[in-house]
């Protein structure tokens, strides 16, 4: 089921693959055809894909899905995950570790009790749930995941750091890789970087789920 606002949309920051762009006239250079050269050429332009997601927000309800585990599950998990990025993360997307909630089965599924934690690979971010921590007989049966936008005012006190190289705020922890860093974070004299107390714009920051995986 999807929530009163969520909606299969476009993900941000991607590089759009159009008819101009991949009918590159250097993949077609005749001495080149069937090249080597030529295969890479064609191999990176088809990866130029439009990579769709379930997008919500503040207000737009839950998005609400029906796991079905497999007999021979032993992990009992579930992955959930946004799309990848071209280069940096937006700063008004959502982050897994401050910006979502989830249940299942009506249950908070949160880090305090175990079951959630975030695993980052590069800007992608994916939310992992384990719901043995709930008590949930998870093999051969099903459950109801519920996810729902809320984001936090302020990004956490652990998300600023210096950059020794740049010399100025770098986002790390779960924000690393996110652009804004001038906006939510300063730096002391003595070179030590913490968050201001700006307000994040709550109402424009949006989720966007691409892959939900049992396993």
């Amino acid at each position: 089921n999807i929530g009163g606002g969520w909606v299969n949309s476009v993900a941000p920051h991607q590089e759009l693959c159009d008819a101009k762009s991949f009918f590159d006239s250097r993949c077609y250079v005749p001495r080149r055809k069937a090249s080597e050269g030529c295969v890479r050429c064609m191999q990176h332009l088809s990866h130029l894909d439009q990579k769709r997601a379930f997008r919500g927000w503040r207000g737009a309800g839950e998005l609400s899905v029906q796991l079905a585990f497999k007999a021979s599950s032993s992990k009992c998990s579930v992955w959930v995950c946004e799309p990848p990025y071209e280069w940096s993360k937006p700063d008004l997307v959502a982050n897994f570790a401050t910006d979502l909630k989830f249940t299942v089965d009506g249950l908070p599924c949160t880090r305090s009790n175990k079951c959630y934690r975030v695993e980052q690979v590069g800007y992608k971010q994916c939310g992992v749930l384990d719901v043995r921590t709930l008590d949930h007989k998870c093999a051969g049966k099903t459950a109801r995941l519920s996810i729902e936008v809320a984001p936090a005012p302020h990004v956490p006190e652990t998300a600023c750091r210096y950059d020794e190289g740049e010399r100025r705020c770098r986002f790390g922890g779960a924000f690393q890789g996110t652009e804004g860093e001038e906006k939510y974070c300063k730096v002391s004299a003595n070179k030590k970087c913490f968050p201001k107390k700006r307000i994040r714009d709550l109402d424009e920051i949006s989720a966007f789920i691409s892959e939900i995986i049992v396993m």
